[in-house]
């Protein structure tokens, strides 16, 4: 996202058709997390399946969870279908696309189940149509108008695990968008509904309530570093002379809390600065995980009493998106030697020519700007102690049990394996019935 092209057409979807898994290394990825804030153009990953597929991708790989997380960032989706399906897709989705502006999204990477019932979004003067797309399996789609009874789609269609509905001449007001898999298990989805305006939405970070954004990473917030939040909304519907007394709101949410469900992090009333190209200012925050993704939404009036809301993701980075002793100049909050003037006094948990290396402890091991930590530890250098967490994700059904059978493989429990296999059927139906 360096080359030419991308610097000159920001904001421009990007398709990727591929029938394999990226195999990059996560300073690869994160550096890809740090274009994508600056870039700001959705990712839509292509992926072909069919009845004669030598190439099986297994949706259950780290990998395919990068894909549906680098989706989630950058606002697009993960779509797999027959060639054909999406042949006739995806141009549909580039020109529907087009002048795209937020209204709500929401991914549930590890399963449908964790779904709002009700996801609120609005209609404003700058908008008459809007898209929903999801992606899962099985999945119903409903939208409840301003009257709060659904509404039919103008158009409708499905492609593989992607569904696609239009609304067009929508009445403005305040809507309710239900996304459900009817699938056991539910699996991973995910959800979008676009607007088509000139109307989108940025959000940075500011130091200061006269800096306009902090350069050059402040597009996201650091961990556990105080910053306001700040907004722009192009083309904002108001005039100059109504601006003094304009009001706006932000929250901030997330899907990465301990139970997976979405827990609000962060609201804050905004007002507006007309010395500054993001012209809502908004209270300060701390993002409080490393890596956490979130959703933040901006609430503000559209000049004719209706609210305006629009969706932006953003990323809770851990430090400046450079890695290892390539930086140039401190980082991490180092301080250049007095005694030499060409290495870095570093602070606890760097280290490094710039101090460009984290300092994992209690067994963690370094992942370009964090740390992997090992059970009963978290924190930014794997400091703080925790307790183990329940699995949130496994829906044991029919009473909350399972089974795990370790068998050792070699020459002398082969032929036990032989008799285990044979039987497991029944195994499994008597433990069924016992429990």
């Amino acid at each position: 996202m360096n080359t030419e092209s991308f610097l000159q057409y920001k904001r421009s979807p990007v398709f990727v058709w591929t029938d394999a898994l990226p195999n990059d290394d996560d300073s690869i990825l994160y550096n890809l997390y740090g274009q994508i804030a600056y870039f700001r153009g959705q990712i839509f990953s292509m992926i072909p399946i069919g009845g004669n597929d030598t190439c099986v991708i297994d949706t259950n790989d780290d990998a395919y969870r990068g894909f549906r997380r680098m989706a989630a960032y950058s606002q697009g989706l993960v779509s797999r279908a027959s060639g054909s399906d999406l042949t006739e897709m995806h141009p549909g989705i580039a020109m529907a696309i087009r002048n795209a502006v937020h209204l709500a999204t929401n991914d549930l990477i590890d399963q449908c189940g964790y779904a709002p019932t009700y996801q609120t979004f609005f209609v404003d003067e700058t908008l008459a149509i809007f898209h929903v797309y999801a992606t899962g399996t099985n999945l119903t789609v409903v939208v409840n108008g301003p009257s709060r009874r659904p509404i039919q789609p103008s158009g409708s269609w499905n492609f593989g695990n992607t569904y696609i509905q239009r609304y067009d001449n929508a009445d403005k007001g305040n809507y309710l968008v239900t996304v459900q898999s009817v699938a056991n298990p539910p699996g991973p989805c995910a959800y979008r509904v676009i607007g088509n305006a000139n109307t989108n939405a940025f959000i940075a970070t500011a130091n200061s309530l006269n800096t306009d954004m902090n350069t050059p990473y402040g597009f996201n917030p650091i961990y556990k570093v105080d910053n306001y939040m700040v907004a722009h909304i192009n083309n904002f519907p108001v005039s100059y002379d109504q601006m003094s007394g304009l009001m706006a709101e932000m929250t901030v949410w997330t899907n990465e809390s301990p139970n997976r469900t979405r827990t609000m992090v962060y609201a804050s009333n905004g007002r507006y600065r007309d010395s500054c190209d993001y012209h809502f200012q908004f209270g300060s925050w701390k993002c409080p995980i490393p890596n956490m993704m979130f959703y933040a939404q901006i609430y503000v009036e559209d000049g004719t009493g209706y609210i305006m809301s629009r969706v932006v993701t953003g990323f809770c980075v851990t430090a400046q998106h450079c890695f290892g002793d390539n930086c140039a100049g401190c980082q991490n909050g180092g301080v250049t030697n007095p005694a030499d003037n060409t290495t870095c006094l570093c602070p606890p948990g760097y280290t490094g020519t710039n101090c460009g290396n984290i300092i994992c402890q209690n067994g963690g091991t370094p992942n370009v700007y964090d740390c992997l930590c090992t059970d009963s530890w978290t924190g930014l250098f794997c400091e703080i102690s925790k307790c183990i967490t329940r699995d949130y994700d496994t829906p044991f059904t029919p009473n909350g049990k399972s089974l795990a059978v370790l068998v050792h493989n070699s020459l002398s429990t082969r032929g036990m394996i032989a008799k285990m296999s044979s039987n497991i059927a029944q195994t499994l139906q008597v433990k069924v019935v016992q429990n």
